[in-house]
């Protein structure tokens, strides 16, 4: 278990060592980075209560009948993992909430391998089919 003096240099670091990324560059705020790896658009870092890693799947239209896509978005299957499928401001995500106490390193690259899985998933592309938005 990572302390929190360490949560911010373990995100750096799987940045840096699993992706090749430079955690200086993609910083948007204080522990939280904005990224792209092989064309996903990732999102990340240190939440109040867990370390949360979001890859976009696709935009929603905000006139959509939310109970319907919800109800199609729990029901897609989804691939076994740290990744979910979650809605937020009409953004389609997969997205990976690690507890405090279980945060490493090789958890962070766990969780953002298992988003970009979720985001090429045979669920994600049935869902971006029935509910994305080009607007």
């Amino acid at each position: 278990m990572l302390d929190e003096s360490q949560r911010i240099p373990a995100f750096e670091a799987a940045l840096r060592h699993g992706f090749g990324l430079d955690p200086a560059a993609l910083l948007e705020s204080e522990g939280w980075w904005r990224f792209e790896i092989e064309g996903i658009k990732f999102q990340g870092g240190i939440h109040s209560r867990d370390v949360q890693v979001s890859a976009l799947i696709c935009n929603l239209d905000p006139g959509c009948d939310f109970d319907a896509f919800y109800e199609d978005m729990n029901q897609a299957a989804c691939p076994e993992g740290l990744a979910r499928f979650a809605e937020a401001d009409c953004y389609l995500y997969a997205k990976a909430a690690l507890p405090f106490g279980s945060v490493s390193q090789a958890q962070i690259e766990q969780a953002i391998r298992d988003c970009i899985t979720v985001k090429r998933s045979p669920g994600a592309t049935g869902l971006r089919a029935n509910w994305a938005w080009y607007g």
